[in-house]
This record gives C-alpha cells, sequence and structure tokens, in this order.
C-alpha cells in the first residue's frame, strides 16, 4: 500500500463538518498507509483557516446582534478575497444549524448561538487535525508553537500563546528544512519561473509570492530569511519535503504539478 504526506487541504477536509469532503479525505488516508503530515501544515492550518474562523467568532461576539455581525463580516474589504469567501461560508454554515435547531429564536440570542457554533467548530477542527487517526505529525517545528486555543476576558478566541503566529525570536524551520537540500531548492525555483508555468499559474499572486521566497531562501539562506515570508514557501514546501516513497495528497493539484514534476514526486486527489 502506497504511503502519503498530507498537504493542509487534506487535513481541513479530513476535519470538515461537510460528510463528503470528510469521508473522500479520510478514505484517502486510510487507502495512503503509512501517513504523515508535516507541522508546516498545522502552522497553516493555524494562521490560516483557524485564524479567520477566530476572527469572525471575534467579530460576531463584539456585535450587539446578529444583524450588526452580518454587516462587520460581510462588508469588509474585496480584497480580503478568500479570507472574506471562508467568513461567509462559517457564517453560513452556523447560521443554518442554528434557525434549523430554532427558527424561532430572536436576534440577541441567535448571534450567541452562532457565536458558540463557530468556537465549537474551530475547536474541535484544530483538536482533531492534530489527532487525526492514522496520521503521524513530522518534521517539527522550533519556532512554531502548538497549544489549544484560548479565550480572552470577553470571551473572545486567542491562538496558542496569545497568537496566531511563529515565535518572533527563532528563525524559520521550514525554511531551514528547505535550505538543506540546495539542488530540489534550485529545481523548485526553476519551476516557477514565468517561462515555465501555464498562464493560469504564472498570473496567479501566490505563484509569484512562492517564487520570490523560494529565490530569497536560495540566496540568503535560513539566517537572512524573511520569516512574514514563511507561508509564501506553500506548496513548495509539501513537494520539497516529501518523502520520495509518499504519495503527496493535496486537493490543490494545479499548483502542486509543476513542483512535483519538477521534483520527480508522485501527487494525488482524493
Amino acid at each position: 500500500m502506497p504511503a502519503s504526506f498530507l498537504d493542509t487541504t487534506i487535513l481541513i477536509n479530513a476535519t470538515s463538518e461537510d460528510e463528503v469532503r470528510r469521508r473522500l479525505a479520510r478514505n484517502a488516508i486510510a487507502n495512503f498507509q503509512p501517513s504523515s503530515t508535516p507541522a508546516y501544515a498545522i502552522r497553516e492550518l493555524l494562521a490560516g483557516y483557524i485564524r479567520i474562523a477566530c476572527e469572525a467568532h471575534n467579530r460576531i461576539l463584539a456585535a450587539k446582534d446578529i444583524g450588526e455581525a452580518l454587516l462587520n463580516l460581510l462588508s469588509a474589504s474585496p480584497f480580503e478575497g478568500r479570507k472574506k469567501e471562508a467568513r461567509a461560508r462559517m457564517l453560513g454554515s452556523a447560521l443554518s444549524r442554528a434557525i434549523q435547531q430554532n427558527p424561532e429564536m430572536n436576534r440577541t440570542s441567535l448571534k450567541g448561538e452562532i457565536a458558540d457554533d463557530i468556537a465549537l467548530t474551530t475547536a474541535r477542527v484544530w483538536k482533531n487535525a492534530r489527532t487525526l487517526n492514522g496520521v503521524s505529525i513530522v518534521q517539527p517545528l522550533a519556532c512554531f508553537v502548538v497549544g489549544p486555543l484560548k479565550a480572552g476576558v470577553s470571551g473572545e478566541l486567542r491562538g496558542p500563546n496569545d497568537s496566531f503566529n511563529c515565535t518572533p525570536t527563532v528563525r524559520c524551520s521550514a525554511a531551514g528544512y528547505l535550505y538543506d537540500d540546495q539542488a530540489a531548492l534550485s529545481k523548485m525555483c526553476e519551476a516557477l519561473h514565468p517561462s515555465k508555468t501555464s498562464r493560469e499559474l504564472e498570473e496567479k499572486r501566490e505563484t509569484k509570492q512562492r517564487r520570490k521566497a523560494l529565490k530569497l531562501l536560495q540566496h540568503s539562506g535560513q539566517k537572512n530569511f524573511n520569516k512574514r515570508l514563511c507561508r509564501s514557501l506553500g506548496d513548495a514546501y509539501f513537494v520539497g519535503m516529501c518523502p520520495p516513497s509518499h504519495t503527496l495528497l493535496s486537493t490543490n493539484t494545479i499548483d502542486f504539478r509543476p513542483l512535483c514534476i519538477a521534483l520527480d514526486k508522485k501527487l494525488a486527489q482524493p
């Protein structure tokens, strides 16, 4: 049975409230054993999905009623892009569940129910992603603090150690792992050159940011790598650090494919 290396999208789907997504991800994990995921995926989950969910919860909690909460969440800047869409999906799911349970609930009570629903769902995803059956967490990051989410004095959700980011005084461990394999780093930089990528990938902001981060790492090394670009390493980290004997599992095969081809890594989508 082929071994697998999971990216962040698989962790999110495997802990999703959506039964279809959850089943597909967990079946893939069961079919590709042994299975592992790097601590970098947990770090991405915290800085991305979990942070967005906590921010949505906190905005709802601070609003006087559900109407104000809706305006706060949905009138955000369009430049937020996927963050805005993610908050809207979370709010829609929580609102749907609350109304189904009690269609006559007043607006003030509805606000509290939705906030509680998002808090519970977020805590469950965060815990389950770190304890998935059949998945081991590998490649620990010295710069990353792992722990339970915290509640502030007003009930707001906060990250472990009151932060969703890595420890600022510690060098980027993810950059260190990638820098250790100079040949792979060079091949990935080349694979993301505008002349080598499709028009679709070339025009994506994430592709440009990823090549920028990889080039910076290639020339400056771990010591001088800008930690704010850690998340821009993204897909390159999963491809570069996936063991040759493993299959990389992701729902985002379009972005992964050129990097996998460059390093001769196997790729599959559940």
